[in-house]
């Protein structure tokens, strides 16, 4: 099993190497993984969801979308990111915790039926990425390697 989890983090590379279509396949398995996980053993990694779906998110928006009025959304993100940079750069100094946005939810309950909706909503909107990357790299390969 340790095997496995070493193998596991590991292979990102891999598959960002393969293509952006194959890196997300591998994203939506680390999904899974952490869906699993809240599950099983009650661990949740809500720290991580941010940053997951951001490869996810911003493909989903489009270049037409972007220009139109993305730059104002994408500025706003960028400086909210920013921000919780600093929060959490502060908070680590001062030997804190490094839970952002979820410091007020001290029920572990609470924090797990949260982190389990918010992975499942990623999984959705990255099948949705997942789906469109691969559909555009075979119409423009003719083969999905």
């Amino acid at each position: 099993m340790d095997i496995g989890a070493i193998i596991f983090e590991l292979s990102p590379l891999i598959f960002l190497i393969w293509g952006r279509p194959f890196w997300k396949l591998w994203l939506l398995s680390a999904c899974l993984f952490h869906i699993g996980t809240s599950l099983l053993l009650n661990i949740h990694f809500i720290n991580h969801i941010p940053l997951v779906l951001s490869f996810f998110l911003y493909p989903l928006l489009g270049k037409d979308t972007l220009q139109k009025s993305g730059d104002l959304v994408l500025r706003i993100v960028m400086v909210i990111a920013f921000l919780e940079g600093i929060w959490h750069l502060i908070k680590r100094i001062n030997g804190d915790g490094s839970r952002l946005l979820f410091n007020l939810l001290s029920d572990s309950e609470t924090v797990l039926h949260i982190s389990l909706a918010l992975w499942i909503l990623v999984l959705l909107m990255g099948s949705v990425s997942t789906v469109k990357d691969f559909r555009l790299k075979y119409r423009n390969d003719g083969s999905l390697v």
